[in-house]
């Protein structure tokens, strides 16, 4: 507005100020408004333009990142706008046990979720609303899930009981790699990150050049990949941390005994840190930058979800 507002008080300067001190002759008065509207038409359509330029750029400077939180014994996912309004949470099929957000526009794209018995990936196009459901060809309980370039990869304990990284497209799948423990799941530049027991590894789409990115005394819960130099994660005894690749330093955010957290993740139109905590509606907000806590947002004014999972929509470059 307030580029708006300097152009138009030019406008309106450079229209009147030549009239000022005399009386306008009959027909000066009309035509300079005219041109005064006329003006303004240009102004707007000017400003519109680079309005639209930057909402194509990054949708998220046009409406933000809403929050969802699903739960593990929950069939619906709590949404949340950027300022903490409750919105109409999202129906699900059935338990949520983990979700994604992916797709490259902010009118166009999916909210994939888990489901067990059988193990079911649900494709929610929004903003149409409807509903595709996959299959997975090996059955178990997934704790995380993926997406690239049109493979699911899941992180799950099969029926069995062996922990694995799973990939699989509607038609046919494989095992990528054999872990010790399912935890978490993301998908960072082309490459597949997941933690195991108390680390953090990557392999490329194919399941090859496996690769340990973190190792930490304890358990790791749940992390996210900040960019290709940091990860931030925490811990079974609440530690918050953020890990550098580089420097090989670790950072403590926050350290919560009481409750130890059970997501956490990154918002990428903020860069802003979510950490959601179990039975507990209100989640906390980092800057991974300074290291301080930011404040925190209640995302429910019902039953507060047990084991949240959280996302992020719509997704943001």
């Amino acid at each position: 507005m307030t580029m708006f507002d300097s152009r138009l008080f030019l406008v309106l300067l450079a229209v009147l100020v030549p009239s000022l001190g005399s009386d306008p002759g009959p027909d000066e008065l009309p035509d300079k408004l005219q041109n005064l509207l006329d003006l303004l038409v240009v102004a707007k359509a000017d400003f519109q333009c680079v309005f639209d330029i930057i909402d194509e750029q990054c949708p998220c400077l046009m409406e933000g990142c809403a929050v969802l939180v699903a739960g593990c014994n929950s069939s619906d996912i709590a949404v949340v706008d950027p300022v903490g309004t409750i919105l109409p949470s999202i129906g699900t099929t059935g338990s949520v046990s983990a979700l994604t957000v992916t797709g490259p526009f902010a009118f166009n794209y999916f909210i994939l979720y888990l489901i067990t018995n059988p193990l079911t990936v649900v494709a929610l196009n929004l903003p149409s609303g409807t509903l595709q459901t996959f299959v997975s060809p090996l059955d178990g309980e997934g704790t995380g899930i993926a997406f690239c370039n049109g493979w699911y990869f899941i992180a799950m304990e099969d029926s069995d009981g062996n922990s694995v990284i799973y990939r699989f497209d509607t038609v046919a799948g494989e095992i990528l790699v054999n872990i010790s423990c399912a935890g978490q799941l993301r998908v960072y530049d082309g490459l597949v990150y997941f933690s195991d027991s108390n680390e953090i590894l990557c392999v490329n789409k194919l399941g090859g050049d496996l690769e340990t990115k973190v190792k930490f005394p304890m358990k790791i819960k749940s992390f996210d990949v900040i960019d290709n130099d940091t990860i931030v994660f925490c811990d079974v005894a609440g530690g918050l941390w953020t890990y550098n690749l580089d420097t090989e330093c670790f950072k403590l955010l926050d350290c919560n005994v009481d409750e130890p957290c059970c997501d956490v993740k990154i918002n990428r139109c903020s860069w802003l840190i979510y950490v959601a905590y179990p039975d507990d509606p209100v989640l906390d907000i980092f800057n991974h930058t300074t290291c301080e806590k930011e404040g925190n947002l209640t995302y429910t004014t019902s039953t507060p979800k047990e084991c949240p999972r959280l996302e992020f929509k719509p997704p943001c470059p």
